[in-house]
């Protein structure tokens, strides 16, 4: 599992820098608005087959298709992708570098830590999620899939939408609302009780996702030199892979305690301030622009 999380963490960090070499600066959250859209379609349907395939051939022959799909995946990524030249790439420079290397700005600091605390509830909230589904909502395999599929059916059209809002409106508001929505999914996990309303909280998880993972990167990669993106995207993954180390164990040791929805509506409030710091880091933005700028 562990070699599988640091797996995952790397190809999406790997890709996303990789798909930021082919935009240009302003359309960044464009471009990664549609190279989200193939992971939402097959999220989709493989969530959608996942419980015909436990009904129907068992949890064995599940995880021998999800493999085979997987390998499929990287040969294809092998055969089709190429390697952008630092000459073809159009990001413009803007963040400040020393002879010594990149000089990290205080605000991406806080994008990270904010980055951080919001996988970690994000991670938390997921630990729990599906064994809330089966032991207390106690739904089937056909529900299973179902649910987990609804939780990506807003994805494709709000990333389309988000490509384009995310290149003209603030994307510090932007993300931090994805972050409070996403939180708002956890706090509902946390008091509901019908099958019913888990329909309507499921899709919140999409819509807080696909903000913050989708305007995070244009985010990051605005405030980055070209040649040291791939070092930050690193840290990046090393941020969200130091959450999802911790997640586990602390929604363990609160759902021993205290329940598992006691683990929901922390994970909500964690969110929440994730939210909040992240707003912070465009505070600090202006006012080191204003403070340059002599005003």
């Amino acid at each position: 599992m562990a070699v599988n999380q640091l797996a995952a963490s790397l190809f999406n960090a790997f890709t996303a820098n990789w798909v930021t070499r082919f935009g240009l600066q302003e359309q960044l959250g464009r471009l990664h608005g549609y190279y989200r859209i193939s992971f939402s379609v097959g999220w989709v349907l493989a969530a959608w087959l996942m419980g015909e395939t436990l009904d129907n051939w068992g949890v064995t022959s599940t995880f021998y298709l999800g493999a085979a799909c997987l390998a499929a995946a990287l040969l294809l990524t092998l055969i089709s992708a190429r390697e952008v030249k630092s000459g073809e790439s159009h990001a413009v420079d803007r963040a400040p570098t020393a002879k010594g290397g990149f000089v990290w700005p205080t605000q991406l600091k806080v994008v990270l830590a904010a980055l951080g605390m919001f996988t970690l509830a994000q991670s938390m909230g997921m630990q729990m999620n599906y064994i809330f589904f089966r032991d207390t909502m106690q739904v089937t395999n056909k529900q299973f899939g179902l649910l987990t599929s609804v939780q990506s059916w807003p994805e494709i059209p709000l990333m389309l939408a988000l490509g384009i809002v995310s290149d003209r409106v603030s994307s510090h508001r932007l993300v931090a609302g994805g972050m409070f929505l996403a939180g708002l999914r956890w706090l509902g996990m946390a008091a509901v009780r019908g099958m019913t309303f888990l329909y309507l909280i499921q899709p919140l998880y999409a819509v807080g996702m696909t903000i913050t993972e989708v305007v995070i990167v244009a985010v990051i990669s605005k405030q980055v030199p070209r040649q040291y993106l791939g070092t930050v995207m690193g840290w990046q993954v090393t941020v969200i892979s130091l959450a999802r180390l911790l997640a586990p164990v602390l929604a363990g040791m609160i759902g021993e305690h205290f329940g598992i929805r006691m683990v929901f509506l922390i994970s909500s409030m964690v969110a929440a301030a994730a939210a909040l710091l992240f707003l912070s880091s465009g505070w600090n933005k202006g006012k080191e622009a204003a403070s340059a700028s002599g005003i």
